[in-house]
């Protein structure tokens, strides 16, 4: 009785090694020589051609990753920079009419612009008109909004008790919705 044989035995690398040098050689138009032999084996990074294609294939999407992580802490920072310095969307003067308009609504400006509602104060104007965190504002009184200061004049000219149109983006959803202005609480920003 013979012992039993394997499927496969022997130097796997030697074997994809040759195996890639057989596929070079048909893929090669006519007339052109394959690649010499050597009786050296390659390094293993250099022994298979669909390897080294997909390193180039590759190399692309590393710089677009790179850029956009870059891109993203850009961001990061300008959006630490503008809740630092009190980036909120109410404004903190008084008009001659009154107190100050409120919303009820932290807000932040994006990288690319739109404005991002971060917070909303519970029982806030904001809220009561059902705005949440992670809406982009996208028009206020059917004007673009490009950044918080853009919402701060809109906001900064009226007085509470004024009703103001906002079109949010939620998610793929676009919608319009009524806030009625309040006077800011005390104690709140």
């Amino acid at each position: 009785m013979t012992s039993p044989k394997h499927l496969w035995s022997g130097d796997w690398r030697q074997e994809s090694a040759d195996a890639a040098r057989e596929r070079v050689g048909r893929e090669l138009p006519p007339g052109q020589p394959a690649e010499p032999q050597s009786s050296q084996p390659k390094p293993a990074e250099a022994q298979s051609p669909r390897a080294s294609g997909l390193r180039r294939a590759l190399a692309p999407a590393v710089l677009v990753a790179v850029a956009l992580a870059a891109l993203l802490i850009a961001g990061a920072y300008g959006v630490s920079a503008l809740v630092d310095s009190g980036g909120s969307g109410a404004t903190s003067a008084t008009n001659a009419s009154g107190p100050a308009p409120w919303l009820g609504a932290q807000m932040e400006s994006l990288p690319l612009g739109g404005v991002v509602i971060a917070t909303v104060s519970t029982g806030g104007p904001a809220e009561r008109a059902g705005l949440e965190p992670g809406d982009v504002i996208t028009e206020l009184n059917r004007r673009a909004i490009d950044t918080v200061g853009d919402v701060q004049r809109a906001v900064g000219g009226l007085r509470a008790g004024n009703t103001i149109q906002i079109q949010v983006s939620r998610g793929s959803t676009i919608y319009n919705t009524d806030v009625t202005l309040a006077a800011q609480p005390r104690g709140n920003p």
